[in-house]
């Protein structure tokens, strides 16, 4: 984020960059726009084709493995038999509630950001469930 402060008759520009505390919840995408389009594009595919399945888009998926709980986000996870209304709206999944069903298909879109999250740590959370 760029400010311009006037100093007279000139400009000065101050570069101020809002750097959130790790504590503070992320909000919003990270991502670039071509990425959130093939998120949104595939959300919305797989609505329309599959209007009886339950799709989940970008939330976190609290999963139990081994004693731990696992937050995994994926980009888009679509389940076939998850017995939550369609029009119910999700702050999270939280598996444990929903019998420990993990999603029937999940994507993830690489990102500059993420990719190294997602092909190490996430793929193998996944791979363990």
């Amino acid at each position: 984020m760029t400010n311009v402060v006037k100093e007279g008759t000139r400009h000065k520009t101050i570069k101020i960059e809002h750097v959130p505390p790790p504590w503070q919840p992320r909000l919003g995408r990270r991502e670039s726009e071509p990425h959130s389009h093939e998120i949104t594009y595939l959300y919305d595919a797989l609505t329309h084709n599959y209007p009886n399945y339950r799709i989940i888009w970008d939330l976190h998926h609290y999963f139990s493995f081994q004693g731990e709980r696992l937050d995994i986000q994926f980009d888009i996870s679509f389940f076939m038999d998850l017995d939550i209304p369609i029009t119910y709206d999700l702050s999270s999944y939280n598996a444990e509630k929903y019998g420990n069903k993990v999603p029937t298909l999940a994507i993830n879109i690489l990102s500059n950001s993420t990719y190294g999250k997602d092909l190490r740590e996430t793929m193998n959370f996944v791979q363990a469930l």
